[in-house]
């Protein structure tokens, strides 16, 4: 059900040896935001609930920090840096093109 209690999908699922369903759910590009519920019946008994957030796509932002190998260079003088970008969550930003 999505977050104004609709229907997104109804679907009869086999049950595994160990008592698992699985499938699969695509959501519409123009999905509405908000909380969804997820609903799992047999026999029309509740065996199972549960729950998750649709919320607007973000583009991770992260922070950059330079760590030059010297204090002091003058112009047109080469230099090295480290350069570590890292997302705010601590994760490394990885395989990106520095300028």
């Amino acid at each position: 059900m999505d977050a104004d209690n609709k229907a997104v999908l109804s679907q009869d699922l086999p049950v595994g040896p160990h008592g698992t369903a699985a499938t699969d759910l695509t959501l519409a590009s123009d999905a509405g935001l908000g909380y969804y519920s997820i609903r799992l019946t047999m026999g029309g008994s509740d065996l199972s609930a549960g729950s998750f957030y649709v919320e607007e796509y973000k583009k991770p932002e992260y922070q950059v920090k330079v760590t030059p190998s010297a204090q002091r260079v003058l112009q047109g003088d080469k230099i090295q840096a480290v350069i570590d970008a890292r997302y705010f969550f601590g994760e490394p930003v990885a395989n990106v093109k520095v300028k």
